[in-house]
């Protein structure tokens, strides 16, 4: 029996060598940090940054026909004959066959029935759904770096549990094995408790792997350099208290970004569509300039002229029309679009909300059976070596100790992560309201 001792005990160090894989050098990843940099550096986000900066630039080309256009001009003037007049039986230069010229001209549109107007309005619209759309990016960013920090801290303590299961059932493989030395239970208990060890060393290998590839996605989120060392801080998260489904629902329907960003589509496609119909009306212009040539045949090198006129389109094979009649269309497709987005979010929004308040009742329950289940555990444990029970009772309540300390750990983390979900559903800024509370 010697040797089943020994073989017990150096099952015991090797579990406790095991476990010292939780531990990684590296500094402490601080939540609030990192958070700060998925959500402003993220690949996703920098990408929908530039298109909102495009957005702009498209704004501040659709004002450009609103301000003046100048434009000036210079050079030098070469004939290859010299221009003449005739006047009578006579005949007179009226410029020199070589000469420098300038001249600036402006033109302005006064009055276009407010096409120009119309469209910087929907560029703006545009600009401003360009800006819902990083809001929704930085949002759904968030999200998933929350959704993967709260899946690592979980792996980390469903690690720990798979230590205290381990050194459980080596504990009470050794109390089998004195039994068995002195007769007093059989080879099949012994052989039990041999397999079951080794099945939680199994599942502890496990959980180790899903450790390295929770870090791994977690880095990945950071940019960071791969094989760098991780070790990561558990924040305090405060879900709110008392909120309805209803105020949820209203929430949603007032600030998701999907929903404002389907508004400034409407809005973009009823102002393309007023200027598309004031295109085909009249506009009001006015334009001048001043020119100079080197001309010694003139009476005056230089001149100013002002002009103001009218410009109207008389046919156009029927452009207007057909422009007019798309942007009524496309809104008309956007406002069946958000119906279909808005039944989306009311079921997302009750799907969030009922998850979370499920959740806490179930963190209550955990609680309450990862107590009574350690307690079980001990009592098994005290009656075992009195003989009262059998080893089979014993791996049981081992058993039992450890499906509820990672029910409650399952449901302490599912919880943070089904409120960010909640938060996102209802359009609200999940960074601003997880690090409220840090």
């Amino acid at each position: 029996m010697c040797e089943y001792r020994g073989f017990i005990r150096a099952l015991i160090v090797l579990s406790c060598v095991g476990s010292g894989a939780l531990a990684q050098a590296g500094d402490t990843l601080t939540f609030r940090d990192a958070l700060m940099q998925v959500a402003g550096q993220g690949q996703a986000v920098k990408a929908s940054q530039k298109a909102e900066s495009v957005a702009h630039e498209d704004s501040n080309r659709a004002k450009a026909p609103l301000l003046p256009y100048v434009s000036a001009m210079g050079g030098h003037q070469h004939y290859a004959y010299q221009p003449t007049a005739i006047a009578g039986t006579q005949k007179m230069f009226t410029a020199q066959k070589d000469f420098n010229f300038a001249g600036v001209t402006a033109y302005q549109t006064l009055y276009d029935f407010g096409m120009n107007g119309a469209n910087l309005k929907a560029a703006r619209e545009i600009e401003a759904g360009a800006r819902e759309n990083s809001r929704r990016v930085r949002n759904q960013a968030a999200l998933e770096f929350i959704t993967a920090y709260f899946d690592l801290l979980e792996v980390n303590k469903m690690i720990l549990v798979a230590r205290e299961e381990l050194t459980s059932l080596a504990s009470h493989w050794h109390d089998v094995a004195i039994f068995y030395r002195e007769g007093t239970v059989t080879k099949s208990e012994f052989l039990a408790g041999r397999v079951k060890f080794a099945s939680a060393r199994q599942k502890f290998l496990t959980l180790k792997n899903q450790r390295k590839v929770a870090v791994v996605r977690l880095v990945n989120f950071l940019s960071l350099p791969a094989g760098v060392g991780l070790s990561i801080e558990d924040p305090q998260v405060h879900p709110a208290g008392k909120m309805t489904v209803d105020q949820a629902m209203a929430s949603a329907m007032a600030e998701r970004s999907e929903l404002k960003i389907l508004d400034a589509q409407m809005n973009a496609a009823q102002f393309r569509e007023q200027a598309n119909r004031a295109a085909g009306r009249p506009a009001l212009f006015a334009d001048g300039g001043y020119n100079y040539a080197d001309n010694r045949y003139q009476g005056r090198n230089d001149n100013w002229d002002v002009r103001m006129g009218v410009k109207v389109n008389i046919f156009d094979g029927g452009l207007v029309k057909a422009d007019v009649a798309k942007e009524k269309m496309r809104r008309e497709q956007v406002v069946e679009e958000k119906k279909k987005v808005e039944q989306d979010i009311r079921v997302e929004v009750g799907k969030a909300y009922w998850d979370f308040k499920n959740i806490r009742e179930r963190i209550m329950l955990a609680k309450s059976a990862a107590l009574h289940a350690t307690e079980n555990l001990r009592v098994n444990r005290v009656q075992y070596k009195e003989g009262d029970v059998s080893s089979t009772a014993v791996l049981d309540a081992i058993a039992l100790s450890v499906n509820a300390k990672n029910d409650l750990w399952r449901a302490t983390y599912e919880e943070k992560r089904v409120w960010a979900r909640l938060v996102v559903a209802m359009g609200l800024d999940v960074c601003d309201t997880f690090l409220k509370g840090e």
